[in-house]
């Protein structure tokens, strides 16, 4: 009975420090980042991001590594340190021109832009489901909804 008590124990230490990798979405910190087929320096680089500010789902944890998913599905794992908590986001498959980037947190606001999909930028703020958003320097509000990890910043 003892070994099977001390298993279970085990298996949830082990499970609850990696069901709850904090934040939530973690984004690129560099230029180029290579996203690996495990979590160490030996296994096989599998992708190559090139996108600063990408934003990445956290999956699990493995000491310094992440295992991350990315906007178009892809799982791979990233060292911790080419990864910020920055709160970025990806704007998704967007129809007709595009996500209304307003200026204003109201559907009513005035359009200043529209967001093409596979933009990425900066959240600044929340108010409600709207977020405002940065690209560049042009900043204003879009619906949370047409946003890849629409992450509020932390306060």
């Amino acid at each position: 009975m003892r070994p099977i008590v001390g298993l279970a124990l085990a298996w949830l230490f082990v499970g609850s420090a990696a069901a709850d990798p904090a934040p939530q979405f973690v984004s690129l910190a560099s230029n180029e980042v290579w996203g690996r087929r495990g979590p160490s320096m030996q296994h096989p680089i599998d992708w190559t991001y090139t996108q600063r500010g990408l934003p990445l789902k956290v999956l699990g944890v493995s000491g310094e590594w992440r295992r991350v998913r990315d906007p178009e599905g892809t799982e791979t794992w990233i060292h911790a340190r080419m990864l910020s908590s920055a709160p970025t986001f990806y704007v998704r498959a967007a129809s007709g021109r595009g996500a209304p980037l307003k200026t204003r947190p109201k559907a009513g606001a005035r359009t200043l832009a529209f967001l093409k999909e596979g933009i990425v930028g900066q959240i600044e703020a929340c108010e409600g489901d709207w977020r405002k958003v940065r690209i560049n320097h042009q900043a204003g509000w879009t619906k949370a909804d047409a946003l890849w990890a629409p992450q509020c910043p932390s306060t």
